[in-house]
């Protein structure tokens, strides 16, 4: 086992252990004002995940997908709370148990039928495109000329916009070749003009930078990999035809085509650390850092500890029972949003209908680990279970000789050597109520 290896895991298994965080919270702060589990919290993880990445898909921003998926997911989570969980307030414990799971299957069921059984990949981030001149033509005039040509065709309607990108990004680098050779082309502010009226022309491009020996083109926010490659390939062929090139005076480097997220904070042999890791790690604490100020520090916290200890006596002081357990349901939601869109990006994909169960379960028996009803415990517990899981998946199961895919089950046999010695999980109190 490298040491190099380790690394890696390590600081994976940190961003995985931060998004397990972001929802067990959501558990246990419903469970703490409630004394109820609320096992449609992973579908509203599922919800603002699909919202995010369909958004982003559209072309928003992360920011504004992530906005959008915390606004979804906090209007379901008070939609599930009014009704699922009030008129049943004063039932058994039992009746808002199953209604929980029943609105758990129901919301699975409903996204599958809105959304489909597949799976949605993340989508890039501003991916980018570099055209580097391998050499300079022997006429640089024959590339522009090719260019021009392909702006009447777009201009007439007879050439789709998209596959104007290869010509426009070769010409761009060849008017570098030429002011490398020419200090200043007579024909250079005819050229800039058409290229700023080509930019005009192609939405899906958000911005063209020059570099030295060609251009960088990136596109705007939710252009896929995949897509982008296979129209690429495609458009080589037609650049080097109509600007009368030979194969070798062109270098399309797709190696560049990737998401923003994805390109390397840290990339040495073995050990690299995407944007990607960094932005969870950030997220995370400073969620946990303002839910802990909130709680402890402010009014709304104190409200909702009130309403935690004791709901008849907290209504008497002249607390909204209702506003804080709806408040409570916003901001579990929020966490469970924010960790769903982190969870995509981490994964790269695998947002699909009934993600919220696996993810769910992991969750909550992080919250469990940690000590139901307690935030501290519940970001803790997240952490360490999924330290677990991905430590024992790539490190410890393989050095072993056992299948990777027992991963989950020693992190929950973690929990299980735990929960034996100290039933009320690590910060837990004696004094909590069990449901």
């Amino acid at each position: 086992m490298s040491w190099t290896l380790a690394a890696q895991q390590l600081v994976n298994a940190l961003a995985l252990g931060g998004i397990y965080a972001l929802i067990a919270v959501g558990y246990t702060m419903v469970y703490g004002v409630l004394k109820l589990i609320n096992f449609a919290h992973g579908e509203i993880f599922m919800v603002g995940a699909f919202v995010g990445v369909l958004a982003m898909g559209a072309g928003a921003g992360f920011l504004t997908a992530l906005g959008l998926a915390c606004a979804a997911a906090a209007v379901l989570g008070v939609v599930v709370d009014r009704v699922a969980y009030q008129p049943l307030r004063s039932a058994p414990r039992l009746a808002p148990l199953i209604t929980a799971i029943g609105m758990s299957i129901f919301l699975q069921n409903l996204a599958m039928l809105v959304w489909g059984s597949g799976r949605r990949p993340f989508p890039d981030v501003t991916p980018t495109f570099e055209v580097r001149l391998s050499q300079g033509p022997a006429d640089p005039s024959k590339l522009w000329d090719g260019v021009a040509a392909g702006l009447g065709l777009v201009k007439d309607g007879r050439l789709d916009d998209a596959k104007f990108l290869g010509e426009y990004g070769a010409s761009k680098r060849n008017v570098e070749a030429a002011r490398a050779q020419t200090p200043a082309p007579k024909d250079l502010p005819l050229l800039e003009q058409r290229f700023a009226e080509a930019k005009a022309k192609i939405p899906r491009i958000e911005q063209v930078d020059r570099m030295q020996d060609g251009v960088r083109v990136v596109f705007r926010t939710g252009t896929e990999y995949g897509p982008a490659n296979t129209l690429l390939r495609d458009l080589r062929k037609h650049v080097l035809r109509e600007a009368g090139l030979r194969p070798n005076e062109v270098d399309w480097d797709q190696k560049k085509l990737e998401g923003a997220f994805d390109r390397k904070l840290v990339d040495r042999e073995g050990f690299k650390i995407p944007w990607k890791l960094p932005l969870i790690w950030g997220v995370t604490v400073g969620l946990m850092l303002l839910l802990e100020l909130l709680v402890r520090k402010t009014r709304v916290g104190r409200a909702m500890r009130a309403v935690s200890l004791d709901q008849n006596t907290a209504a008497l002081m002249g607390v909204s029972v209702n506003g804080i357990i709806r408040l409570t349901f916003v901001i579990g939601s929020v966490m469970a949003a924010v960790g769903g869109m982190l969870y995509a990006l981490y994964l790269g994909g695998e947002v699909v209908f009934n993600m919220g169960t696996q993810v769910g379960i992991i969750a909550f028996s992080a919250a469990v680990l940690g000590g139901i009803g307690n935030i501290r415990g519940a970001a803790l517990g997240g952490l360490l279970l999924g330290m677990t899981m991905q430590l024992s998946t790539g490190l410890l199961l393989p050095f072993l000789g056992v299948e990777a895919v027992y991963g989950p089950a020693a992190a929950f046999l973690v929990l299980m050597t735990v929960i034996l010695v100290k039933p009320t999980g690590l910060l837990g109190s004696t004094s909590v109520e069990r449901a």
